[in-house]
């Protein structure tokens, strides 16, 4: 489980209530589901009274299908400008997200690039995406030898 928000929703004497979002990540297939959750922590004994929570459609907050199609075609157009081609595929294993500002996102990952007819190598990468006008700030990858 990622969680991606969680805030403070009510405190008082003996319990804090917290509202939040987060993903779950399926062990086999990396499937992100997203989900909101409320819990309620007594203070006294710091034990987890109540917890319930429901999935949530696909938003632009939690949109790891689309995020990861701007990955890819932001890298590959990075990586098409650097090695001067576009015969490249590209795999990404996984990545994580971190909210920078209200409109940025910063996604750091890693994954596997053919460039040409060479071999697989493996590809680190970081890149930041602005929500509001759909752009890329940065992008910027290292790949392995």
């Amino acid at each position: 489980m990622r969680l991606n928000t969680v805030q403070n929703s009510d405190i008082s004497k003996g319990a804090i209530d917290f509202d939040g979002t987060a993903l779950v990540i399926v062990k086999n297939d990396k499937t992100e589901l997203p989900f909101q959750f409320t819990a309620k922590v007594n203070l006294n004994n710091k034990i987890v009274e109540d917890v319930s929570y429901k999935f949530v459609e696909e938003t632009s907050e939690f949109a790891p299908g689309i995020a990861e199609d701007s990955l890819i075609r932001e890298l590959l157009t990075a990586i098409s400008k650097d090695h001067k081609t576009t015969n490249i595929v590209i795999a990404i294993d996984g990545f994580e997200t971190s909210r920078l500002t209200s409109n940025q996102t910063k996604y750091q990952g890693s994954g596997e690039v053919r460039i040409g007819d060479f071999e697989w190598r493996r590809i680190n990468f970081n890149v930041v995406l602005d929500s509001q006008n759909q752009t890329v700030t940065k992008v910027l990858y290292e790949l392995q030898k």
